[in-house]
């Protein structure tokens, strides 16, 4: 081979060698970066819901005041609780204080656990039987957890009067009339039972019942048989904030012969369940 010639191959060799070397060369290599968000749970976890007290005695005519207490745990601290609320109560009372939701205040926390509190009222007509309290948990990034507790409500039958003025009376006149009204403070639709069916004669089983009236300054009395009534046995008073009340009439007829005075007695009013 000449010079030329020579010359011309390695120049052929180092074109081959750039050709095959310029693909495998292409670009720089590159570094992804990775990340990750490690977390140690899913959200809180509610333990424990406590109602106190978990067997109810309303108040009457009032609202009755109960307490839940919940137990919170977060595997990353508690300091990671955000909210803690009472959302549901089953069945429903519509006139709970406050209304849902009802928020629950830290009482104190370490580590991982806390414990939170509240309360809530509910009146005298709210329906026996049980409930289902509800707490949820809530932490800083939008996870749930939530427990329930329970509690009963008693039958509560009870009622309130007003007196009975029957005014000034004349001895063989007509009869003088008043009235009681009577307020149903409890949670069950009342009635008055008439024992005997025979209208409210004083048995000691009815619903309505009345003593002699005695006179203030004399020993003479209005007999009881003087005093009437015409409440009927079959009528409901009902339950709730209205609607429950019931004016009962009575009439007093003074014997002839009766002495002026100022007479006292006293009605008895014994509400039975319906």
């Amino acid at each position: 081979m000449n010079g030329k010639r020579k010359i011309g191959a390695i120049m052929m060799a180092a074109v081959v060698v750039m050709a095959v070397a310029v693909p495998m060369a292409f670009g720089d290599d590159e570094n992804a970066a990775t990340s990750a968000t490690v977390k140690l749970s899913a959200g809180p976890v509610v333990n424990t819901v406590t109602v106190t007290p978990d067997l109810v005695t309303l108040t009457a005519g009032g609202t009755t005041t109960i307490t839940v207490r919940a137990g919170v745990s977060h595997a990353e601290g508690y300091e990671q609780i955000d909210t803690v609320a009472i959302t549901a109560i089953d069945p429903a009372i519509a006139t709970v204080v406050p209304l849902l939701p009802i928020s629950l205040t830290e009482q104190s926390g370490s580590g991982t656990d806390a414990t939170y509190e509240g309360t809530f009222g509910i009146p005298y007509y709210t329906d026996p039987g049980p409930y289902t309290v509800t707490v949820t948990a809530t932490d800083v990034d939008g996870g749930i957890g939530s427990n329930t507790g329970t509690f009963t409500v008693n039958e509560l039958l009870a009622i309130s009067v007003t007196d009975v003025g029957f005014g000034t009376v004349h001895p063989g006149g007509s009869a003088g009339t008043g009235s009681s009204t009577v307020t149903n403070e409890g949670n069950v639709v009342v009635v008055f039972v008439d024992w005997g069916q025979s209208d409210y004669n004083n048995n000691p089983n009815d619903g309505i019942t009345w003593t002699d009236m005695t006179g203030e300054t004399s020993s003479e009395i209005i007999p009881d048989t003087a005093i009437t009534t015409t409440w009927l046995s079959a009528t409901e008073i009902n339950k709730g904030a209205t609607g429950n009340t019931g004016d009962v009439p009575f009439s007093l007829a003074v014997p002839l012969g009766t002495a002026p005075d100022e007479y006292t007695g006293s009605a008895t009013f014994t509400p039975s369940p319906v």
